[in-house]
């Protein structure tokens, strides 16, 4: 499944997102974990502030100017630390944290760090074994646009959002689309040469262990016990709503990025609550920046986490809660300063659109989903149930937590909201999550997790009491008893769960790599022959829903459509783009198509087979091609249904060609 080039990738991807970002954090003043589960966000949220810097200042985005951009803001925090008065001088409380500060040891650390490794490991290799390979090609509807992202930065070193038209929406007047996630895979891509499927997959691969990693500082942050921090990763990376169902279908990856480093960015903002020192605000404001840079949508879910926990903040005490007011301003303040041009960008461009999914259940059955955790499947993860209901019934042993379980519990009924009711009301509230219960299901399983570490930690807890009483503790000592009791459970856990359903999710993620239908071996092959005919800078005229957009990523080859494009929403395409998906096949007698085609310089035309769903079909103006006398075929697979064109005009007909007629009747129909 991973080969040494494989590793290679891996091992770059993991020290571009850790080792820049965990030295801005320790120079702001964070402590090791604190830094260490940071550094990726702190990355992203550099490469959202530099990118479009970058392409102001004339620069090519790549790893040299994404560290020289680390370098600078490292260099800036020091002098913040050096020179501004601690506190803003405006007369806050000292450090206050939420809760104590717990006693580092070296051995508690060992233990965490071995959660950690486990449960990333296990999450990659269920995905890699879902994948077949890590070179697999996504055949979900976003994995195209992802990947042609990637594959624009590196042709071109632009790492502006507002750049990434060009993939797919080169009409638009204004256009934004937030790209830090492919910005900061470009600058792996542009260090090892890995192709753009590795690219993707391997970030794909790495996003439970992050998100790992995340939660297991917070809640030693927070005062969880050793076990309860280290086994939450490993438990994490048996559920299958996260991070697996937001890798396969969709993949909705930047927003699965985002989600997974919430965690992190919860130990920023608590950092800056507790210490009110310029740097940890600096830090939380770049780390808001690095989740609008992903996804908009997970800054607002950080958001509504960061609000449970000034809210129990000021429960545990009232003073601190002007304080925190006012904290939670000068990081709203620091973010718009920092973020001004991504946020000038954005202004007048919808960058979520509202939608609105039919309900497809009642509010009993939704509730039943999350709390069986069977949403999307056949059956309940029962093991992980049992372990976190049992957390729920010992909850109270973790009130420091609570502010994290009532900000899970808001997006239990956004989920609910959003499965089992209609109206606007609803739509607007779920909109900025795209009224999609599955986005909601994934946010709901950080929730979930701490409450089945929790009940880990119990279960744990109960096994060493029953040693202690046959006298083990006597013999060998407390921790080791402990330690083995931990081992015992987990190990029933594995044996029980069949491999921590590593089987059962790596079998929902292969769900999106099953060569096909929109990219086949056979259609790669395919690619391969078009990219040896295309003179360079020449553009290949496409359907946008057959798998062929995929041809710039893996072939550098430039596709009139990046992006697929849904059949019922033509109208939302460019002029320009609509004209060709519908008429392009009247190239002999309309004179429109005939100026479109020189204009973009379209040299050839690529047929693919199959559909991103099989409700799909060919767009009107790409029927009947064998009929019209301007194409020449070049190249076809007539056993897989393949073909490509080669434009040659021949002189303008008087009259519609048959395959015209029956697109303009089609075109009739449809209007």
């Amino acid at each position: 499944m991973l080969d040494l080039y494989g590793l290679v990738v891996f091992v770059v991807e993991i020290l571009t997102l850790v080792v820049p970002g965990f030295v801005i954090a320790r120079v702001a003043g964070l402590s090791g974990w604190s830094a260490a589960a940071a550094a990726p966000l702190l990355a992203y949220g550099v490469t959202t502030l530099a990118g479009p810097a970058s392409a102001a200042l004339g620069l090519r985005w790549n790893a040299l100017v994404f560290l020289v951009a680390c370098g600078i803001l490292a260099g800036l925090l020091v002098a913040m630390r050096m020179f501004l008065p601690d506190r803003f001088g405006l007369g806050l409380r000292p450090a206050d944290p939420t809760v104590a500060s717990l006693e580092r040891a070296r051995l508690a650390d060992l233990v965490m760090v071995g959660g950690v490794i486990v449960g990333g490991v296990l999450t990659v290799m269920t995905a890699l074994r879902g994948m077949g390979s890590l070179g697999a090609i996504h055949q979900d509807w976003d994995a195209v646009f992802h990947a042609n992202a990637i594959q624009f930065i590196l042709d071109n070193g632009n790492a502006d959002p507002s750049a990434l038209a060009a993939v797919n929406d080169y009409e638009s007047a204004a256009f934004y689309y937030p790209n830090s996630f492919h910005a900061l895979t470009a600058t792996v891509g542009g260090v090892t040469g890995a192709g753009v499927p590795e690219l993707l997959n391997s970030q794909i691969a790495l996003v439970g262990g992050l998100a790992g990693l995340g939660l297991a500082a917070l809640l030693r942050a927070f005062g969880a016990r050793v076990i309860t921090a280290a086994v939450a990763p490993i438990l994490l990376a048996a559920f299958a709503s996260f991070p697996y169902d937001t890798l396969w279908r969709g993949p909705v990856l930047p927003f699965a990025l985002g989600v997974a480093l919430i965690p992190a960015y919860l130990l920023l903002v608590e950092a800056a609550l507790s210490t009110r020192s310029v740097g940890t605000v600096v830090l939380a404001a770049i780390a808001t920046c690095g989740l609008i840079g992903l996804q908009p949508s997970t800054a607002v879910t950080g958001i509504v986490f960061a609000v449970a926990l000034v809210g129990y903040r000021a429960i545990l005490a009232r003073r601190r809660a002007k304080g925190d007011v006012l904290i939670g301003a000068l990081i709203g303040l620091t973010t718009l300063l920092f973020g001004i041009q991504s946020i000038i960008q954005a202004a007048g461009v919808r960058v979520i659109d509202i939608q609105d999914w039919p309900a497809v259940e009642s509010p009993g059955q939704a509730v039943g989903q999350v709390l069986l955790l069977n949403h999307g499947a056949s059956y309940p993860q029962f093991w992980l149930v049992a372990l976190a209901g049992l957390g729920v019934l010992t909850a109270h042993r973790i009130r420091q937590l609570w502010w994290w379980l009532a900000g899970t519990a808001v997006f239990v009924v956004l989920f609910v909201m959003a499965a089992s009711y209609e109206g606007d009301l609803v739509a607007q509230l779920t909109g900025l999550w795209w009224n999609d219960r599955w986005r909601f299901a994934g946010i709901i399983i950080l929730g979930v997790a701490v409450l089945a570490a929790h009940g880990f930690t119990v279960i744990t807890d109960g096994l060493h009491s029953l040693a202690r009483r046959a006298g083990a503790d006597r013999r060998l000592g407390s921790r080791t008893v402990l330690a083995a009791s931990a081992l015992a459970v987990l190990a029933v856990f594995g044996l029980f769960s069949s491999g921590f359903y590593s089987g059962y999710n790596s079998g929902r993620m292969s769900n999106a790599y099953r060569g096909g239908p929109l990219v086949t071996g056979d259609e790669q092959a395919a690619m391969d022959e078009l990219a040896s005919l295309v003179p360079p800078g020449g553009r290949v005229m496409n359907d946008p829903n057959d798998g062929s957009p995929w041809m710039y990523a893996l072939n550098g080859v430039s596709p009139m459509f990046g992006h697929i494009v849904n059949p019922f929403a033509v109208d939302g395409k460019g002029v320009d783009q609509q004209d060709l998906l519908l008429s392009f096949n009247c190239l002999d007698s309309d004179q429109h198509v005939r100026d479109l085609v020189e204009r973009y310089d379209i040299d050839y035309v690529y047929l693919g087979s199959g559909f991103i769903r099989e409700e799909f079909h060919r767009f009107a103006g790409l029927e009947d091609l064998e009929e019209v006398d301007s194409l020449r075929e070049v190249w076809s697979d007539e056993d897989n249904d393949l073909a490509i064109y080669q434009v040659d005009l021949a002189p303008l007909a008087a009259e519609e060609s048959r395959a015209c007629e029956r697109s303009s009747a089609a075109r009739s129909d449809q209007g």
